[in-house]
């Protein structure tokens, strides 16, 4: 499975997706963040099982794979509700959605934090009931 997958899988919280639409969009948008980040492969294989990071690539491909996702603007603030939409329409029941957004969309002080510890909240915690 590739990085993309991974990044999306989790941050939708497990539920993979079923679209060739959506895989496509994926796949483009995890093609131009790599391009516009320089990130490595090493770096990107980070995110299978992702932990605190100095990376400071790893972050800001984060910060644009959510951006794609219009989850976070370009300014680096997050879209609340966005995020809500993509929690509810992957699966998740208004309750843990709203422990998912209350716990993990916390605002930084850099916007490329606010994306990668964001992500890393919502990974630790996709199994949340």
């Amino acid at each position: 499975m590739k990085c993309y997958y991974f990044l999306a899988i989790i941050l939708i919280t497990g539920v993979q997706a079923s679209s060739d639409e959506l895989t496509q969009k994926l796949k483009k948008w995890s093609s131009e963040c790599t391009k516009e980040t320089k990130i490595s492969q090493e770096s990107l294989e980070k995110l299978r099982n992702p932990e605190p990071t100095d990376d400071p690539r790893l972050k800001v491909y984060v910060l644009c794979f959510l951006e794609k996702m219009d989850i976070m603007n370009e300014n680096g603030d997050l879209k609340k509700e966005n995020l809500r939409t993509v929690l509810l329409e992957a699966g998740n029941g208004e309750e843990k959605t709203e422990r998912l957004v209350k716990k993990c969309a916390v605002e930084k002080h850099r916007p490329e934090d606010t994306a990668y510890e964001g992500f890393l909240c919502w990974y630790k915690n996709k199994n949340l009931v």
